[in-house]
């Protein structure tokens, strides 16, 4: 008898993402992501340009009316990565629920997305802004640590942050893409 798909298992169309990135992060933070994803957007408009959005951020791309987790789970879907903006803020907004719920869902997709085992496809990207490992040790974020990009350190200027991480995730997108297209 032959098995049947995993009901775990979500199917995307990389092809037909509109977002490059999902920025999960909190209100609390807005101000930084905000600069953070015009700085990327300016980015990707130097290296080329993309035929897609630079970053889904729920204050732009909201689809007002639709339940929360019906937008989230769809914005997902057409994200090619995950990437979490976490902070101090964000830790502490673990009672809200929804930066939980968002990484769950993006795990979700990451599993989806392994074809092979040999071969991994990361969708789940973490920024670790303002953030100590120990920090993160009683969390779901401590399994992605090594996957961070790039450090940030305490108390530095945003300005100065984004001027190390913006280049290495363009780096990393393109990386992560020529990968993924080999892989097909």
């Amino acid at each position: 008898m032959a098995r049947s798909p995993s009901p775990w298992r979500v199917k995307i169309d990389r092809s037909k993402c509109e977002f490059a990135f999902f920025v999960s992060h909190v209100s609390e933070d807005i101000d930084e992501v905000g600069r953070f994803a015009n700085a990327l957007q300016d980015a990707f408009a130097l290296a080329g340009g993309l035929p897609i959005q630079a970053c889904f951020l729920d204050v732009d791309d909201w689809e007002i009316g639709n339940p929360p987790k019906a937008v989230i789970r769809k914005k997902l879907a057409a994200s090619q990565f995950f990437l979490g903006w976490v902070t101090p803020h964000y830790l502490n907004a673990a009672n809200r629920g929804w930066v939980y719920l968002e990484l769950a869902y993006a795990e979700l997709i990451e599993l989806s997305r392994q074809p092979v085992l040999d071969v991994e496809f990361p969708f789940v990207v973490p920024v670790f802004r303002n953030v100590l490992p120990d920090d993160i040790q009683r969390t779901p974020w401590l399994d992605y640590l090594p996957r961070e990009v790039e450090r940030s350190q305490i108390a530095e200027s945003i300005d100065e942050y984004l001027e190390r991480l913006v280049p290495k995730l363009i780096s990393f997108y393109e990386q992560e893409t020529r990968k993924w297209a080999k892989g097909k």
